[in-house]
């Protein structure tokens, strides 16, 4: 009897160990733990001596009919166990500049995640779900299902990434914290305004607690064809080129988001009408006239 009591023992730590469990499956686990207690104590060496002596005994009928009924129960709770394991996965959430070569600032990032059911719930996350040294955060034990994550990006606007967990390995789910929707853009861009004969000046000063510079670049339409000016270089632009220049403009008129001691006060002003747009601009995370001159492939 003791090496019964042992072997289900281990059946049963085995079953526990296998997958973390819902309130539910508890139920399952003290039952299993009840019949097996019930089995290794019911067969002693005694009651096997009657089993062998009289095989018609009315007692060993009796624990055989009520073995076969619990045996059925015994089926049908262990299946419903098997529905209510909780399976769990992990999730990686990675911040990153997708458009630009920019770094993250670990203390920008503000994020929320959600999981969808019934009811949206949202799964709170503290210090312990950073990455040291990043802004990255891990989350383990997320049950399989349908999730979301909210957050700001460098435009102070919300965008929302919605993903699923399905598997024990490690979910990544990348945020471009420069991500931003330029088909909504509703402003009037002085760049799509800009007439043949005419002219923008597009200036950038940068004031910092250790000095400062300035940059100019002049964009202008001439027989419906855009040309820029940069130092001592001027040539036409491609579609790709003004498609990013638009992109520029679009951004500069987004609400960046403040925190940073540098200022960057962009001007951009229509030598002939005289329509200007001025933003000042306090993330250090956009740098948008310098990274507008990498892409568009400029050099004085």
């Amino acid at each position: 009897m003791a090496k019964a009591k042992a072997y289900f023992r281990i059946l049963l730590r085995q079953f526990a160990q296998s997958a973390r469990v819902s309130e539910n499956s508890k139920v399952c686990v003290i039952f299993v733990l009840a019949w097996s207690w019930f089995v290794a104590t019911s067969f002693s060496c005694n009651t096997l001596a009657v089993i062998i002596r009289n095989p018609a005994n009315r007692e060993y009928l009796i624990n055989r009919k009520h073995m076969r009924f619990l045996t059925i129960i015994l089926i049908i709770t262990l299946v419903s166990c098997n529905k209510n394991v909780q399976k769990n996965g992990r999730l990686e959430i990675i911040s990153a500049f997708c458009k630009y070569d920019n770094q993250v600032h670990p203390s920008s990032v503000k994020l929320k995640l959600f999981k969808k059911g019934k009811s949206i719930s949202e799964i709170k996350l503290n210090d312990k779900n950073k990455v040291p040294g990043t802004a990255n955060f891990t989350v383990s034990n997320l049950e399989y299902g349908d999730y979301y994550i909210e957050y700001k990006t460098i435009y102070n606007q919300k965008n929302v990434v919605e993903f699923e967990i399905n598997q024990s390995d490690l979910k990544s789910v990348e945020l471009c914290m420069d991500y931003l929707d330029y088909k909504s853009n509703k402003n009037i861009l002085l760049l799509d305004e800009l007439q043949n004969g005419e002219a923008l000046n597009v200036v950038v000063n940068e004031m910092a607690c250790f000095g400062g510079w300035k940059d100019t670049m002049i964009i202008s339409r001439k027989r419906n064809q855009l040309i820029v000016e940069y130092g001592e270089m001027k040539h036409t632009l491609t579609p790709s080129q003004i498609k990013l220049l638009r992109e520029f403009e679009i951004e500069l008129r987004c609400n960046h988001k403040p925190g940073c001691s540098n200022i960057d006060t962009y001007w951009i002003h229509n030598q002939q009408t005289h329509e200007e747009c001025v933003v000042t601009e306090e993330s250090c995370e956009w740098y948008g006239f310098k990274n507008l001159i990498k892409l568009l492939k400029l050099k004085k």
